[in-house]
C-alpha cells in the first residue's frame, strides 16, 4: 500500500461520534477501537495464576495533553500504558494513562499509579509488581 493511500485511510478513518464526546476523557476518540482490542487480548488466552503488572511506553513524539516524559527510557517521550502480562510476556489487559485524574473514579484513590488498572480484571490470586509480590486483598 502505498503512503498516499494509507494518509487517505487515515483521513477517514472514525471510530467515535464527536457531538457524544464527554469533556473529562482524554480517550473517547479511540475508546471503542481500545475496547474491542481489549476484550479480544483477554478472551484469546485464559490467564495462569502469576501475572506481572508492568509499565510500557509506546513512543510519540507528537501533541498531546498527556504524553509522558521518563528521562531514563530509551523512548524518552511517549504514551505511557499499564499492561496485565503472563509470564510469557502475553498481554491479557491493558490501560493507557491518560493523565491523573483524566476519566473520574478510573484511579486509585490513594494515588497509586499501578491502581489504573481496575480491581475487576485480577481474577487471580498472586501479582508481581516491580520487585514486590502481592496477594488479590492488597486490590
Amino acid at each position: 500500500m502505498s503512503r498516499n493511500r494509507f494518509e487517505l485511510i487515515l483521513s477517514v478513518l472514525h471510530v467515535s461520534d464527536n457531538s457524544k464526546a464527554p469533556p473529562n476523557n482524554r480517550l473517547y476518540k479511540i475508546q471503542p477501537l481500545v475496547e474491542i482490542l481489549g476484550n479480544k487480548y483477554n478472551n484469546a488466552l485464559i490467564p495462569e495464576k502469576n501475572l506481572c503488572i508492568d509499565e510500557s511506553m509506546v513512543p510519540f513524539l507528537g501533541r498531546l495533553s498527556f504524553r509522558q516524559y521518563i528521562a531514563n527510557k530509551r523512548h524518552r517521550y511517549g504514551v505511557k500504558i499499564f499492561k496485565l502480562c503472563t509470564r510469557d510476556f502475553y498481554t491479557s489487559q491493558y490501560k493507557i494513562y491518560a493523565g491523573k485524574e483524566a476519566v473520574p473514579g478510573q484511579w486509585c484513590p490513594r494515588g497509586s499509579q499501578s491502581g489504573s488498572i481496575e480491581p475487576d480484571i485480577f481474577r487471580v490470586g498472586v501479582f508481581k509488581l516491580g520487585n514486590i509480590s502481592t496477594s488479590q486483598h492488597m486490590f
